[in-house]
């Protein structure tokens, strides 16, 4: 119990001399932009910043719905990620392909799994139970509603 005690205190002064140090990594900062709402905070990044300028070219995915502006400050999108039933869709030659996170039925899913495409939220409706059995997919997250009821 000593040992350990002396090596969390030899730690702790370690780390209060490194803390002036540190500074946001490229890692980090690539993270940080699940949390952004609009192009606005990508963009305040990159101007406020020197070191985190020209970071939206490092994207290989879209971390927020785009419009054709701010697709245009993405250049190197491979995957494009369709968060929401209205997003502008772009079929520029460079996106190899798509993962849809909103909302779909478990027939929409088989329907669209042919073009190779990635579903995040699959709904189990109570016409799936009727058309493909009671057994629930794997790859389903949701049920309907009502999918217990007589």
């Amino acid at each position: 119990m000593i040992i350990n005690i002396k090596r969390i205190i030899y730690n702790n002064k370690i780390n209060k001399r490194i803390i002036g140090k540190r500074r946001i990594g490229y890692n980090s900062i690539m993270i940080t932009p699940k949390y952004f709402n609009e192009i606005k905070d990508f963009i305040n990044l990159e101007n406020g910043i020197k070191r985190f300028q020209r970071n939206m070219e490092r994207f290989h995915f879209n971390p927020i719905p785009l419009n054709e502006y701010s697709r245009k400050l993405f250049t190197n999108i491979e995957t494009f990620h369709i968060y929401n039933k209205d997003d502008e869709i772009f079929n520029d030659g460079k996106l190899f392909k798509e993962i849809i996170w909103y909302k779909v039925d478990y027939s929409t899913y088989l329907k669209e799994k042919e073009a190779g495409n990635i579903y995040k939220n699959i709904e189990y409706t109570k016409y799936d139970s009727y058309k493909y059995g009671n057994t629930i997919p794997t790859e389903v997250k949701l049920l309907g509603y009502g999918y217990f009821n007589n």
